[in-house]
């Protein structure tokens, strides 16, 4: 039994192969591009890959939980510790409130993207 495979073609035959019928490169395909360059954009949170920040992941917050004193510890520990702890609580809501900025931008950037990507290929 003799089996035939048939040769892939380039990316090059492919786009003249389809100039040749007289149909847009872009007809049918447009919706398949965007699916693709969004799953293309969601594939590194997925996979916890490739990244565009700096250094692949987002910093940590750089806030420290302060040591809680022991039930013998005298009534000045405990207010240092629940000043501290303010501080810390501070430190963490200042981070998140960053962190929420962060992915507003990052959302807006995407939205843009593929708002551009509509307009280009005529999908709006």
């Amino acid at each position: 039994m003799t089996r035939f495979f048939a040769r892939k073609r380039t990316l090059s035959e492919t786009a003249s192969r389809k100039a040749a019928s007289g149909r847009p490169l872009s007809q049918g395909n447009d919706m398949r591009t965007l699916l693709l360059s969004l799953f293309i954009l969601l594939l590194p949170v997925a996979a916890q890959g490739a990244s565009l920040l700096p250094g692949g992941d987002y910093p940590a917050p750089e806030c420290r939980s302060p040591l809680r004193p022991l039930p013998g510890d005298g009534p000045r520990d405990w207010r240092l510790y629940r000043s501290d702890m303010e501080a810390y609580r501070q430190c963490v809501e200042g981070y998140l409130a960053t962190a929420r900025q962060d992915l507003e931008r990052i959302r807006k950037r995407m939205e843009r993207a593929v708002r551009d990507y509509n307009e280009e290929s005529g999908n709006l």
